[in-house]
């Protein structure tokens, strides 16, 4: 029987995780950019455009982040206890 080895183990799942991610910044981007134009004809709008996206950017590179903070944690916690992943 032919076993596929799971997601997360291909790297596949890392490489969807970030286009995912990239996808989401340049959508949150492009909302800056609509929302300072939309500034110019409604100020209040313009501005809850601007600052929810600018906060969907924050949020963004945060889990970006947290993401790699958590294969470092993997790692060292690798080191330190060799096989913690599977035990025996």
């Amino acid at each position: 029987m032919d076993e596929k080895s799971p997601l997360w183990q291909t790297g596949e799942q890392r490489h969807w995780i970030a286009n995912a991610l990239m996808f989401l910044f340049s959508t949150a981007l492009a909302g800056v950019t609509v929302g300072m134009f939309v500034a110019f004809a409604n100020w209040n709008i313009g501005k809850l455009v601007v600052l929810s996206s600018l906060g969907l950017c924050a949020v963004v590179l945060l889990l970006g982040r947290a993401a790699e903070l958590v294969g470092e944690l993997l790692e060292l916690m690798e080191r330190i206890f060799p096989g913690w992943k599977s035990p025996k």
